[in-house]
This record gives structure tokens, C-alpha cells and sequence, in this order.
């Protein structure tokens, strides 16, 4: 069973609460949907500079913060939460967010120290952890099939593909709850188009995993 207090389990919890409290607005919406949008690009571009164990990664969204990776997580979470309009939701997320990313960053932190200790020292006392407030590194050119290479090891596209199903997931919940199932009867037609968008999305991303994973049995 998924645990709230690991990172495999902090977006399940998160949605199921977001929807139970949800009290959205349309602007809400909207600005949890940029928030998502906004947190699955940052995490290709992460996945696509990272050399996970070979290097410590400077490159692309690296010269800014040093976990560009848990930023974007943090984006996407936001999303969920201020998509839902849920305050009280929006008051734990910050110290439940901190709580179960924190001590991951640490032993992350202190693998990368182990392994590339000079590199590692010098890089994390010019960029920060996970907000860019300081002036990123100067710009390196990087190859771009190395990077697509990186995305597809690191199964990104499929992440990317089962992320973006959760926008449209929750407009369909914002619809029911502002509207009623009387929404659903009279725009069956738009109901059903991103029913099917939604499969068209999560068919690749299932097709791929499971791919994967017989490669690697």
C-alpha cells in the first residue's frame, strides 16, 4: 500500500484529497492547471540534461537550482492543490511537501558529496537547492541526442503522457462539482472527446511500462 510520507505516495494522497475537499473557482482552475502544465515541462527538461551516476548535471534547468527535478514535482503537487480551491489543504501541503522531499534531497545531497566531492561542493555553493535566487550558471552547450536519449532511458515520455491525463481528469471533476451530472448530459460530445483523450494518453504510457518491463525481466 502507497505511504503518504514517501514520494511514490504524496500525489495519490494528494489527489484523493483534493478531491474530496475540493471547492474550486475557475480561476483556481485555471492556475492549477498552469501549475501542472508548468511542473511536467521542467521535469522533461530535467530528465533530458540528467547523466544519473556519471556526472553532476549543470546543464539546462541544473544552472539554475540544483533539484530541478523535485521543483517540478513541487509545481505539479501545487497544482493539484490550488486546482482543488481546498484552503485547508493548502495550508498542510507546504510542511507535508517539506517533510517527505526534504530527507530525500539530504541523502541525495550526501551521495553526490560521496561521489564528486570537489565538483559536487563547488556546484551547491553557487546554485541553490530548489528556488532560483541566484544567477544561474553560465550557459553550456549540451548535444541535443544525448538529451533524447535521456528522456527515453529515464521514461519520461511515459511519465509526461500519465501526467498530462490529470488536468484533464480534474476539469471533468471541476465540471461535476460546479455543474452537477447535468453537465455530463448536456455535453456528452465533449465528455466523450476527452474520455478518448485521456486513453489515447494513458494507452502509450501503460504499452510502454509494460515494454519496459519485460526488457528488463
Amino acid at each position: 500500500m502507497r505511504s503518504p510520507l514517501n514520494r511514490g505516495g504524496i500525489r495519490f494522497y494528494l489527489i484523493i484529497l483534493a478531491l474530496i475537499g475540493w471547492k474550486s473557482t475557475t480561476t483556481y482552475f485555471a492556475i492549477g492547471v498552469a501549475l501542472m502544465l508548468m511542473g511536467i515541462g521542467l521535469h522533461c527538461w530535467a530528465k533530458a540534461c540528467l547523466e544519473r551516476n556519471k556526472e553532476v548535471a549543470m546543464t539546462g534547468p541544473y544552472r539554475f537550482v540544483r533539484h530541478p527535478f523535485y521543483l517540478a514535482n513541487a509545481l505539479i503537487d501545487s497544482g493539484i492543490v490550488v486546482g482543488s480551491g481546498c484552503w485547508l489543504l493548502g495550508l498542510v501541503f507546504p510542511f507535508w511537501w517539506i517533510g517527505v522531499y526534504l530527507p530525500v534531497i539530504r541523502q541525495e545531497e550526501a551521495y553526490l558529496i560521496e561521489h564528486f566531492p570537489e565538483t559536487y561542493r563547488a556546484y551547491r555553493s553557487r546554485v541553490p537547492a530548489l528556488l532560483p535566487i541566484r544567477r544561474p550558471l553560465p550557459k553550456q552547450s549540451g548535444g541535443s541526442r544525448r538529451q533524447i536519449a535521456n528522456i527515453i532511458r529515464e521514461r519520461e515520455v511515459q511519465r509526461a503522457l500519465r501526467l498530462l491525463t490529470y488536468p484533464l481528469f480534474f476539469f471533468l471533476w471541476h465540471q461535476f462539482r460546479t455543474y452537477g451530472a447535468g453537465y455530463f448530459k448536456s455535453h456528452l460530445a465533449t465528455i466523450i472527446s476527452i474520455l478518448i483523450l485521456m486513453i489515447a494518453l494513458r494507452g502509450p504510457a501503460w504499452q510502454m511500462k509494460k515494454q519496459l518491463k519485460s526488457e528488463r525481466i
